[in-house]
């Protein structure tokens, strides 16, 4: 496995090419590109999305189209720091901050498709309806799709947060990344039930060691265990591997 940095400014980690960029040097790409009409898939890589990849061949290949990933997991940023990579992540990139940071400062025009309330996020955070002029929160299906992203067109969207879970929302994405290919699009997950205060947030220091999963597990037992406690181990046998070929390679 080739772990050098590409022209992109990216790390191989554990199979995927992540951005060595910062937070404020991933947001200004996202951006860049957004307002330039160069389109892109945007990846917000967490873990959960590494273990689905390591156990289904179909959701490695669906990721396969992405065109810029970035580290929204902490793990992530740690697994960079081991010393296997020619460089390192230097901090994290998390969907949320990143969400948040897009409302208030990019200057193009946003949409939304999916997501819990995204309006009483819009609300909370003093966002003028005006700088979202696309909002669909109803349901997606592959009936509707296609007149979905007729209307992200029709509103002209440079930049767009799909916020439907994995793997609806990479689904979703692929499919705006070909309907729209001047549009900047990225999955967010469960961004704005956090920035709506329907759900909390962990403390600062928890998500600064990378702890932020067991507060979610705390807060949210019956929802996340099951994924945590058997969807997230699958990745570790990925994780060896990768760290054997890099620890050769090095």
């Amino acid at each position: 496995m080739d772990q050098s940095t590409d022209v992109a400014g990216t790390l191989d980690i554990v199979g995927f090419k992540v951005s060595a960029l910062d937070f404020d040097g991933n947001a200004a790409l996202i951006s860049e590109a957004a307002l330039s009409g160069r389109g892109l898939w945007v990846l917000t890589l967490n873990v959960e999305m590494m273990a689905r990849a390591a156990t289904d061949p179909a959701y490695r290949k669906l990721l396969e189209d992405v065109d810029f990933t970035i580290a929204d997991g902490m793990p992530i940023v740690l697994l960079s720091r081991l010393g296997l990579t020619p460089g390192h992540i230097p901090q994290r990139t998390c969907g949320v901050d990143l969400v948040k940071h897009c409302l208030e400062a990019f200057p193009g025009r946003i949409g939304i498709v999916g997501g819990v309330n995204p309006r009483a996020a819009l609300e909370r955070l003093g966002i003028a309806p005006s700088r979202v002029p696309f909002i669909f929160d109803g349901k997606i299906d592959p009936a509707n799709l296609d007149q979905i992203l007729a209307q992200v067109k029709d509103a002209r969207c440079q930049l767009v947060f799909v916020a439907l879970g994995v793997p609806k929302q990479d689904l979703v994405c692929r499919a705006l990344r070909k309907a729209c290919p001047e549009v900047v699009c990225a999955g967010i997950g469960g961004s704005f039930e956090i920035l709506g205060g329907l759900v909390p947030r962990a403390p600062g220091f928890m998500r600064a060691i990378g702890f932020e999963w067991l507060y979610r597990l705390l807060c949210e037992p019956r929802r996340l265990a099951r994924r945590y406690l058997l969807l997230y181990p699958r990745v570790i046998p990925a994780v060896i591997a990768w760290m054997r070929a890099s620890s050769r390679s090095a």
